[in-house]
């Protein structure tokens, strides 16, 4: 089969693998932030690792200017201070490499990096249907966030499958089968939802079921999700999913079973497993894909034949290939919530990173052996004393930290460097996007090497989602019409 011709211009592979090229060198250069545990912070001594030409600006900075600092960097023109050369070149670095994080929608005037203005229609993504969703009834047992993001994956995927005569939709990882709901309910596609958790699939079809007694009332007989209680994982057989959705969706031949993947959120390498998936098997026909814990992801120090990073052949072959499992990490977290915190001035909120590291100074220097233990997970920090926090925080390891040790001078003395703290996981913030660019332009080159036709489209808003970047792949034949 032979696949939609890509526009030249600022999308070719040729600059995907020249950016890509930049990205890596750019985090290896910055290995020692990306390295990082927030939690070493004391213990490592993070903040002698950075240059004094920085720490001495950065530390005259109140929260508020740093948020600014680090999503807005011009704003470093008003300060008085001279600013290093180095520190203002890494800004303006990330800010040239890191892939565009604001929702695009039908703006297309100048498409971001990793947009392909797909021939002929390249609007047809974000096309809504006649009939509007049904908000009040399709959004219970939703947080708003996550309707927020169901929402528009479904319009993008029903799109998909319009635009190539599918019928068909798989959602790998479905959770309680809000997606697939939508899907089937709404734009009147199968659907077949599979998820590892039999709890879920149980709650899902009772929540299908409240759902038709509803829509009974409004005469809609369109067909309920099919839930199927499955592990989808990366060495699955093309011929084992192709029997499972015969028989979910009934059908007698194979031919008939033409159908799109979507994934929002699957965890670690079940997104790679999706995209493998795709180019493996010709009865998928496109896919909608949202990553998510990257950290989880196998990788070449892993020794596993089948890798979530690297995929492509470019980023395998490349010597500066390797992403630590830190900087996955903390590419997964919510960069522009924390710097609206920062704006905000809500430092209160932010003391817990130093909180857990001086804990952690605590445990390393009374019990070695509990470097990086796993701790009880405390809400509303903000509002406790450091003395009740390592108390409650402690309590899954089973032990009794003595009370003399959480209240002495030298405690007191980190806890009032909390700033300091701020500011160096803010600069690992700063760079985080740059890791996450690496992994989603990987897929994306993956996607042209198996000849697919492939986008990333920065589709939610970042501050409810902060991983917003839907891979699109599609299995479309050559157009006779050239490319706009």
């Amino acid at each position: 089969m032979s696949y939609c011709c890509e526009c030249n211009g600022a999308n070719e592979p040729k600059v995907i693998e020249k950016t890509l090229f930049n990205l890596l060198a750019t985090c290896e250069k910055n290995e020692n932030l990306l390295k990082a545990y927030m939690l070493d912070f004391f213990v490592e001594k993070h903040w002698d690792i950075l240059p004094q030409k920085w720490t001495k600006v950065l530390e005259k900075l109140s929260p508020e200017e740093l948020g600014h600092w680090v999503l807005y960097p011009e704003l470093y023109n008003s300060y008085s201070d001279v600013w290093p050369l180095s520190l203002l070149a890494l800004r303006s670095t990330v800010q040239h490499l890191s892939l565009e994080r604001q929702p695009l929608k039908e703006n297309w005037s100048k498409p971001p990096l990793g947009f392909r203005q797909s021939c002929p229609h390249r609007d047809f993504l974000f096309k809504s249907k006649e009939e509007p969703l049904n908000k009040k009834l399709f959004s219970k047992h939703i947080k708003p966030k996550k309707f927020h993001e169901i929402e528009i994956m479904a319009q993008m995927t029903a799109n998909c499958a319009s635009r190539l005569g599918c019928e068909f939709v798989i959602d790998i990882g479905s959770g309680l089968g809000h997606l697939g709901r939508i899907l089937a309910f709404h734009h009147g596609l199968q659907v077949c939802c599979l998820e590892e958790q039999r709890c879920l699939t149980e709650k899902a079809k009772k929540i299908d079921e409240q759902l038709i007694r509803c829509l009974k009332k409004i005469e809609n007989e369109k067909k309920p999700p099919v839930h199927i209680n499955k592990s989808i994982h990366s060495a699955l057989n093309k011929d084992e999913l192709i029997k499972i959705l015969m028989d979910a969706f009934g059908l007698e031949s194979e031919t008939k079973l033409k159908f799109g993947l979507v994934g929002l959120h699957p965890c670690g390498d079940l997104g790679p497993t999706l995209m493998r998936l795709l180019t493996n098997c010709e009865n998928a026909v496109f896919l909608n894909l949202v990553g998510c814990c990257y950290m989880k992801m196998a990788d070449q120090n892993n020794g596993e034949d089948i890798q979530g990073y690297p995929m492509s052949g470019f980023v395998q072959h490349h010597p500066q290939n390797i992403l630590s499992y830190e900087a996955r990490e903390v590419s997964c977290h919510a960069l522009e919530m924390y710097c609206d915190r920062l704006k905000n001035g809500c430092v209160d909120d932010l003391k817990v990173h130093c909180y857990r590291a001086a804990l952690e100074c605590i445990l390393v220097e009374r019990m070695p052996e509990l470097k990086h233990s796993g701790l009880k997970s405390i809400k509303h920090v903000q509002e406790m004393s450091f003395e009740k926090y390592a108390v409650e925080a402690v309590e899954k390891l089973k032990i009794k930290l003595p009370a003399c040790d959480l209240d002495t001078d030298d405690v007191k003395e980190k806890l009032s460097r909390w700033m300091r703290v701020v500011i160096f996981y803010s600069l690992r913030l700063l760079v985080a996007p740059l890791v996450e660019a690496v992994i989603l332009l990987d897929r994306l080159l993956y996607m042209d090497e198996k000849g697919m036709n492939a986008m990333l489209i920065p589709a939610f808003d970042p501050r409810f989602s902060p991983r917003n970047h839907i891979l699109v792949a599609l299995k479309e034949k050559q157009s006779s019409q050239t490319c706009d």
